[in-house]
């Protein structure tokens, strides 16, 4: 038997369901009365890993050429019967995308190398393929060559066609953080700096968008949804938050709502690092009162740990961010009579983070107009207020 293409096992097991519908078996017979060419189609969607592939099983007659088409012609496959009459092709599916963004051209000539304040970025969308479904729909043939016989025809051919149906779902991507859908509208990006954000540039209207357990509703085409980041805090080490490399991640549900009633699932991955500039704006609030995390009480804690946010450094043994007792504020400001010189000074205190009480002040002064306070006696000076250090 010779396949030209993939081939794959039967769609019976381990497939999204028999989405096939076969729409006819066509014939030619030919002029001395010979047996008619049949065939018959059928096609699924599976999941293999991480992408979707279409299997489509051809039945005719045995060694009869076999040619698949989509509706566009666009793209094309072709197979050999075996000797039991049967063709296995596999088709690997196209994943949706976002559009890509071009810059406008150089008002001079030269390469574009940042934003520009005179024309907008066009949005270039590529032909949206039709193995993007949600209806796939696929013309088959089959074509017999025989030794001429007496009365018997030498060529003999049959057409079908058949429609796979590509369920809808969600995409994310996490090194592009982008999302997209398949077989609905849905197109967005995911990003994370001191809140998590979704932002959709073109969704279907009247949907409903749930990151985590914040939910948002759109009649438009656009949606936004942010989420606060201080609880995901919790979920990874406090320590991989600080490394580049490797680190801890949490994921975060997404859900997708549709007038019509489908709902779409996934997740969106946030790495431990990312976490970073959210972990400051949640402690920095630590001079409206304290910060705490749910169950805590308002107490002073052990002092064996502490977070310096101005240096953006652990001090101590916490190892989740609930272990942390202290939190080291820095405030920078000019050092006066030195005119335009912008030399800084310091201000710095430490808080018990639970009760956002005040347990050390200190002024750092700048020794003159041409050097700033001595940062590293800053690092010194919080270390002292953690035990054991």
């Amino acid at each position: 038997m010779t396949i030209h293409g993939k081939l794959g096992p039967s769609p019976v097991k381990g497939s999204l369901g028999v989405l096939a519908l076969v729409l006819g078996a066509g014939l030619v017979v030919g002029c001395g009365g010979s047996k008619e060419l049949t065939v018959r189609a059928n096609a699924t969607v599976v999941r293999e890993g991480a992408n979707d592939v279409m299997e489509i099983v051809v039945t005719t007659s045995p060694n009869a050429n076999v040619r698949i088409h989509d509706s566009t012609y666009a793209q094309s496959w072709t197979a050999t019967a075996d000797f039991m009459g049967q063709a296995k092709v596999t088709v690997p599916l196209p994943e949706p995308g976002v559009p890509k963004v071009s810059p406008p051209p150089s008002k001079y000539g030269t390469a574009y190398s940042g934003p520009s304040y005179t024309a907008a970025p066009s949005y270039t969308t590529p032909p949206r393929s039709v193995l993007l479904g949600p209806e796939i729909k696929l013309s088959v043939s089959a074509d017999l060559y025989e030794p001429r016989k007496l009365f018997k025809s030498k060529y003999r051919s049959a057409q079908t066609n058949v429609t796979v149906v590509r369920p809808a779902a969600i995409r994310f991507d996490p090194t592009t953080r982008t999302i997209a859908c398949l077989g609905k509208a849905c197109t967005g990006t995911f990003n994370v700096y001191q809140e998590a954000r979704i932002d959709f540039s073109d969704i279907d209207p009247m949907s409903t968008v749930s990151l985590g357990a914040e939910q948002a509703r759109t009649i438009t085409r656009q949606l936004s949804i942010s989420l606060d980041m201080k609880p995901l805090l919790e979920k990874v080490p406090l320590a991989d938050i600080f490394k580049q490399y490797p680190m801890g991640n949490v994921d975060v549900p997404l859900e997708l709502g549709f007038a019509d009633g489908t709902k779409l699932k996934t997740n969106v991955n946030v790495a431990a690092n990312q976490m970073k500039p959210a972990l400051a704006a949640a402690f920095t609030k630590v001079a409206q009162g304290g910060v705490l995390f749910a169950g805590e009480e308002a107490s002073p804690g052990n002092h064996t740990s502490l977070l310096d946010l101005s240096h953006q450094t652990l001090v101590g043994t916490a190892a989740k961010v609930r272990d942390i007792d202290l939190v080291a504020v820095l405030t920078d400001k000019d050092r006066p009579g030195c005119g335009t010189e912008g030399t800084s000074e310091a201000d710095v205190k430490v808080y018990e983070r639970r009760t956002g009480k005040v347990i050390g002040t200190r002024h750092f002064s700048a020794p003159t107009c041409k050097e700033d306070y001595d940062d590293a006696a800053v690092e010194a000076w919080v270390k002292t207020f953690v035990k054991g250090t």
